[in-house]
């Protein structure tokens, strides 16, 4: 791989041991913009929580402390960096994932080649879904080994390559044509991944964790439906306010504030009243979405 590529692969090669990283620059720099501006925004705002009080210090306090904390969980716990290794003499392969740093390191699959095995490109779905390289054995077992972060583009110099140096390792034939797969029903796609996780020779790793949600990112999230939970309980006393009072106070881009009244203006009153339900019922799910995640720790 070029030095100057944004998006490929990097080759590592130890005696047997073939190491194929995943390269993309793109994706970390854009992951590492967004640590940059979720620990730098709320540096520069802090100013604001002077002439702030009550319930909307609160929400600032939440603000400052939930999004430094949703930028270092993203770069920390987001597998950017993917590892395939392929071991020739031993027949093994192994799949894991690191985050930015190159730490966290999580063992997606490990397994044994066995006779009989095979390549297959497939797409799964409509025409548009993604290209995945599959190891196919003789009992009908099927492993990944193409990564997430790099797209496979059959056809193009750096994707033949990759097949190349697989199958040559790996001392089995070239894929051929795409094999285009009906998608999966819900059934089916919950059956898979038991079928993957009983067919995996790694000892002591623990298979029902696939959709655990890690202790830092539970944190985080807490921190964000709290936010949410406080910044909807203020937008709704402001509504009921306004409701009571007939005046209605709109903020605006650079903080300008536009009063309607229901009196002169009840149009206006009516359309920034209902905005604001809208915003208040969209805040509330994300925040009740954020909180059951935290305290359910899994994903359905």
């Amino acid at each position: 791989m070029k030095g100057t590529t944004l998006i490929g692969y990097r080759y590592e090669e130890r005696g047997d041991l073939l190491r194929i990283h995943s390269a993309n620059r793109l994706l970390q720099a854009l992951l590492l913009l967004l640590l940059l501006a979720c620990i730098g925004l709320p540096l520069l705002l802090r100013g604001e929580l002077a002439g702030r009080s009550g319930g909307d210090m609160v929400v600032a306090l939440l603000a400052l402390i939930a999004l430094p904390a949703l930028g270092v969980a993203c770069a920390w716990y987001f597998p950017v960096r993917e590892t395939l290794e392929l071991e020739g003499v031993g027949r093994r392969v192994q799949r894991c994932r690191r985050n930015l740093f190159g730490g966290r390191a999580r063992v997606e699959e490990a397994f044994a080649l066995e006779d009989g095995d095979r390549l297959q490109l497939r797409r799964t779905g409509a025409a548009s879904a993604p290209v995945r390289l599959w190891l196919l054995g003789r009992d009908g077992g099927a492993h990944r080994l193409s990564f997430e972060t790099v797209a496979v583009r059959p056809g193009t110099a750096m994707t033949d390559a990759w097949l190349r140096r697989i199958a040559a390792h790996l001392r089995l034939e070239l894929p051929g044509e795409i094999v285009g797969l009906p998608p999966l029903q819900p059934q089916e796609a919950r059956a898979r991944p038991a079928l993957s996780a009983s067919a995996a020779t790694t000892p002591g790793t623990r298979r029902d964790e696939a959709d655990a949600i890690a202790p830092g990112i539970r944190a985080v999230l807490a921190l964000l439906g709290c936010f949410l939970a406080a910044f909807e309980a203020t937008q709704a006393f402001a509504l009921l306010r306004a409701v009571f009072t007939g005046t209605l106070y709109a903020s605006f881009w650079r903080g300008r504030i536009q009063v309607h009244h229901w009196d002169g203006q009840p149009a206006s009153f009516l359309l920034q009243a209902s905005v604001g339900l809208a915003e208040i019922l969209v805040v509330g799910v994300l925040a009740w979405g954020c909180l059951r995640l935290a305290l359910a720790g899994r994903l359905r």
